[in-house]
């Protein structure tokens, strides 16, 4: 089929325009695109097999790689690496322990002092010890008890930052953490 353009002005040439059949172009581009997307997948597949995701496990870091709030007797907070027992502070020279907050599911936040020990690990949290300030020393096993109520305080839930979460609920008290 051929069609023709006349133009109104005598100084243009006549232009003739062919259309090709319509329907075959159409489909060759339709398979074509097809068949670039069934090899972008088959590609990203074959690809996806070859490399695993086999990343390494980091190991345990040891106490004295975490940098640990501390607290003295003289109320000095510092940061320092990890150590076991106790430490001397950095500006009284007194004797400090790594402090940790603990909550009660109605009274809120409590600080308690925390003995470490020497197989401490991201996976084990290590405290042999806690107690409040000047308080006497009770197992971690034994638990500290609110000092207003007597109910069992819950060590604090840390965000990715080190920052303690909101306080623990009722219904979430009842979970039993380290």
């Amino acid at each position: 089929m051929r069609f023709s353009s006349q133009s109104t002005t005598s100084s243009s040439p006549k232009r003739k325009i062919r259309v090709i059949k319509q329907g075959r172009d159409n489909r060759v581009a339709i398979v074509s695109f097809g068949v670039v997307i069934s090899t972008a997948v088959i590609l990203f597949m074959v690809y996806r097999v070859i490399h695993t995701d086999e990343s390494e496990v980091p190991s345990p870091r040891d106490l004295r790689e975490i940098t640990i709030k501390w607290k003295c007797e003289q109320g000095h907070l510092f940061h320092a690496g990890g150590a076991p027992g106790s430490r001397k502070c950095i500006h009284c020279g007194a004797e400090s322990f790594a402090i940790n907050t603990y909550y009660c599911s109605e009274h809120g936040a409590f600080e308690v002092q925390v003995n470490l020990h020497e197989d401490w690990s991201s996976t084990n949290y290590g405290a042999r010890d806690i107690r409040f300030e000047h308080g006497e020393w009770v197992s971690l096993q034994e638990g500290l008890k609110c000092p207003r109520c007597g109910r069992p305080l819950r060590r604090a839930l840390r965000d990715g930052l080190g920052r303690p979460l909101p306080p623990v609920t009722e219904s979430a008290a009842r979970t039993t953490y380290p």
